[in-house]
């Protein structure tokens, strides 16, 4: 089930327990075999919009200092011609899954391949557990990005089981760290695609290095008011990571409760995938809500026309376990 959190704050119901009880959303990620997809490394380069950049660190044992090596730049990509999707995989050895991974993601999800998710075992419903939190807008030269403060606990969990009070208990605990925006959408949905797509990304409390994202659609309507605040300030250009850093980032401060961006009472698929940027690990346990949010023509014009193109293609599913999750009842 996918609704509000059990503190009241949204008074809707939430889609799956967590090993606390804390207050969540579920989000919807499932695998053949319950392991949430492969362990791998989370994060890649800057303008990775799934990752985090790490430092890998070792310790000195003469002195007592811990020595931080600095990976290497990534090259460029992007989204078109020799840079384009087509051929990341050329770009660098470790983004060798972009062509041959058989869990890349985004596909195009058919809703009659897909299979009941409370009937496989074990079931792996989401249930969010989000806030009003602050948010550091940036442009990283892909997409635009919302990070979100570490102080801020805002998270889903995968799994657990219906107790006989009603409540969802156990379950995997992720943490949401950003949120980012593709033009168009990556996923389709019965061949359809959408004018936008959101990604919420999260990384396993136990297992960072897990990854689960929910992707929302986004159609053309009636305008949003809940990024209508930071969407006329977006940072018009990428981050200069080789000066200050600060060239691609608001200068307002913004809050935003992120469950404001998710469509309660959505039927929802999952399935096991990667990033869809390099370096493409299949890491990733993927939520897709069937329903879509709105954003006016402007809002969508506004990113638009700051990245005209920032979507993978679809790629194959090779036989995929599909989960799908119907809470309308029909």
């Amino acid at each position: 089930v996918i609704s509000g959190s059990k503190d009241g704050s949204h008074g809707k119901p939430a889609d799956s327990g967590s090993k606390d009880g804390s207050h969540g959303k579920s989000a919807d990620s499932g695998s053949k075999d319950g392991s949430h997809g492969k362990p791998a490394v989370a994060s890649g380069s800057k303008g990775d919009s799934h990752g985090k950049p790490t430092d890998s660190s070792s310790k000195d044992g003469l002195r007592g200092k811990t020595i931080t090596s600095t990976p290497l730049a990534d090259p460029h990509w992007g989204y078109e011609g020799k840079m384009g999707p087509n051929h990341w995989h050329k770009l660098k050895p470790e983004w060798s899954l972009a062509r041959t991974g058989e869990r890349q993601s985004p596909i195009n999800i058919t809703t009659g391949d897909t299979v009941n998710g409370m009937a496989v075992k074990p079931p792996l419903p989401v249930q969010l557990f989000y806030k009003a939190s602050t948010i550091k807008v940036i442009n990283n030269g892909h997409t635009i990005q919302a990070n979100l403060s570490e102080k801020d606990k805002n998270t889903i969990t995968l799994g657990g089981k219906l107790s006989p009070d009603g409540s969802w208990r156990g379950g995997e605990r992720y943490k949401l760290i950003q949120f980012h925006f593709h033009h168009r959408s990556e996923h389709k949905i019965d061949d359809k695609d959408y004018p936008m797509e959101l990604h919420l990304v999260h990384a396993q409390v136990a297992n960072p290095a897990k990854l689960a994202v929910i992707g929302v659609m986004i159609k053309e309507g009636a305008e949003n008011p809940h990024i209508k605040k930071f969407w006329e300030h977006l940072p018009q250009s990428a981050a200069d990571h080789g000066g200050s850093g600060h060239a691609g980032e608001s200068t307002h401060g913004h809050s935003l409760d992120p469950l404001k961006l998710i469509p309660l009472m959505s039927n929802y698929f999952q399935y096991e995938g990667s990033l869809t940027t390099p370096p493409c690990t299949e890491n990733v346990y993927w939520t897709v809500m069937q329903k879509p949010i709105n954003f006016s023509a402007e809002q969508i014009k506004v990113f638009s026309t700051l990245f005209p193109k920032n979507n993978r293609n679809v790629q194959k599913a090779f036989n995929r376990l599909i989960r799908s999750y119907n809470l309308s009842g029909n």
